[in-house]
């Protein structure tokens, strides 16, 4: 046998260097020339501005009470910190999101070493000993922090990434719990099931051994959080808890149940403070999107959407292999698998798409898929008759090259084929204008040729002076002495305007006041 200290050795180094790959490339997205999606402003940013200063657009969601405001405080409370720190442009602070929430997708993948051998001692019954020699968590790490839609998609300020690690923190901690033996969790094993379900519940709970509370609370608190976050996930984030039923593990359960409660409690409230009524944003929520279908408003697409992106990044060998891998250990990961399918089954019967909607559908595919290959390499190892030592290093230089490969394949994929990402395609360089003219000190007020719900609006500024949409009657007012526009034309210039900055895709100009009436 090989020493399971070195391999665990290599297996931590392994980790390690997918961690740094996966950190550089989040960031190198999050300070480049990233696309930003509308809602970033729209929901999140632009209402957390106006939170925090009380100044600012208010998207019609935050009008009609479609959204809960737990978003826009945590972004709010980053803004007072960082004015505390002297931290003033809203270009600084933009990347600073956007870092911060691309290396806190990380998260997943830290779970992800863990996850993945927990699911496969558990479905193969091997000691952890021999699970360590299969590399099935350095694996999924590795894939859970290079894949590239995850890194495409890691800075962005969007409730789905935090939704997705909660998740699968939950996911693992749940497949940890599973791992243990039921006498060692929750009191002996019975030969039958219970005739009343209800009693048996009663009857585990209250024994008089507690050997699982924490983790089903825990379990509890991140589902709870989650759902908070978003509420599209709600099918998917319950299957932790629907798996503890199945499993009966009732003690865990019970707790989980109780560690949902505050998250939910913490909802109604903020609603009931906010809005006036009890769950308020979630009532709204749901009769837009699910009674109105007001969604479609924003653009529909066919059925097989998710699965077409699907097959785009996979290709046919992957559509095959990786379902496959996930099924070699469907015994202890099938609650995994059914969260996969229901994300891209149960929003393919929504109208509105968008590519970023099934973000969570990778790490609940790849890490029992990394599970399995575990699997199939331990069967390899005790068919084989000689020592097969080369095998972790070759899992190791395979993985290494995979890694490598990513960092092109990161920039080669085509993810903005989301129609609503291409709505801000290209639109960086206009919010570093209206970054620019934030800190001028003479700045009245700014024209742009884009939208607020791309440039960043107030939020990008950093004070609270009128922006609107570029338009030839706006110019004869003297509220806009600044203008950020990607095309300049003839009309802007005869109004007086001269340049001042120039960005690769925008151009900042000025002219003083009083305006110049227009030849």
């Amino acid at each position: 046998m090989s020493d399971p200290t070195r391999t665990s050795t290599y297996g931590r180094l392994l980790v390690l260097v997918g961690l740094v790959v996966g950190a550089v490339l989040r960031v190198r997205q999050a300070l480049g020339d990233v696309s930003q999606h509308p809602d970033e402003f729209f929901q999140y940013l632009e209402p957390a501005h106006w939170h925090w200063t009380g100044e600012g657009i208010r998207a019609w969601e935050y009008i009609d009470g479609l959204r809960n405001w737990f978003m826009p405080a945590y972004h709010g409370a980053w803004m007072a910190a960082l004015d505390g720190l002297g931290i003033h442009d809203g270009g600084v602070q933009h990347r600073f999101f956007l870092v911060h929430w691309a290396l806190a997708g990380l998260s997943a993948a830290v779970y992800a070493r863990r996850a993945a051998p927990a699911i496969l001692r558990s479905a193969t019954n091997v000691p952890a000993e021999s699970a360590a020699q299969t590399f099935a968590g350095p694996l999924a790490a590795i894939l859970v922090a290079t894949w590239p839609a995850l890194v495409w998609w890691a800075p962005h300020v969007l409730t789905e990434l935090p939704s997705l690690f909660l998740l699968v923190i939950a996911f693992t901690k749940t497949s940890e719990l599973l791992e243990r033996p039921r006498a060692a969790a929750d009191g002996p094993v019975r030969s039958r099931p219970p005739a009343n379900w209800l009693v048996a519940v009663a009857r585990e709970t209250a024994g008089s051994t507690w050997r699982e509370p924490r983790t089903g609370l825990a379990i509890g608190l991140l589902v709870g959080v989650s759902l908070v976050l978003r509420i599209p996930n709600g099918p998917v984030a319950l299957l932790p808890l629907l798996a503890m039923f199945v499993h009966r593990r009732f003690r865990a359960l019970a707790t989980a149940c109780v560690g949902l409660l505050p998250p939910i409690f913490a909802l109604g409230l903020l609603d009931r403070l906010t809005w006036g009524d009890w769950f308020h944003s979630i009532v709204k929520y749901v009769e837009f999107n699910f009674v109105k279908g007001g969604a479609a408003n924003f653009g529909t697409l066919p059925v097989a959407h998710y699965f077409e992106v699907l097959y785009g990044e996979l290709g046919l060998v992957g559509c095959v292999v990786l379902p496959l891998l996930a099924l070699v250990v469907w015994r202890r990961s099938w609650f995994w698998i059914l969260g996969a399918l229901l994300v891209v089954s149960y929003l393919s019967t929504q109208p509105h798409k968008e590519e970023r909607f099934i973000l969570l559908f990778w790490p609940l595919l790849l890490i029992p898929a990394a599970a399995g290959f575990g699997a199939i390499l331990l069967a390899v190892r005790r068919r084989v008759s000689m020592q097969v030592r080369i095998v972790p290093r070759v899992v190791a230089a395979v993985a290494l090259l995979g890694l490598i490969g990513a960092t092109f394949v990161t920039d080669q994929v085509d993810m903005q084929n989301d129609h609503m990402e291409m709505t801000c395609h290209d639109s960086f360089d206009v919010m570093d204008g209206l970054s620019y003219v934030g800190r001028q000190p003479d700045a009245l007020g700014v024209l742009s040729d884009i939208n607020w719900v791309c440039n960043g609006g107030t939020f990008r500024i950093g004070k609270n002076i009128p922006l609107d949409d570029y338009h030839a009657v706006r110019l004869s007012s003297p509220l806009y002495n600044y203008a950020v526009m990607r095309v300049e034309t003839e009309t802007i210039d005869r109004a007086g305007f001269q340049v001042v900055a120039r960005f690769p895709r925008a151009t900042v100009l000025r002219r003083d006041v009083p305006v110049p009436p227009l030849r």
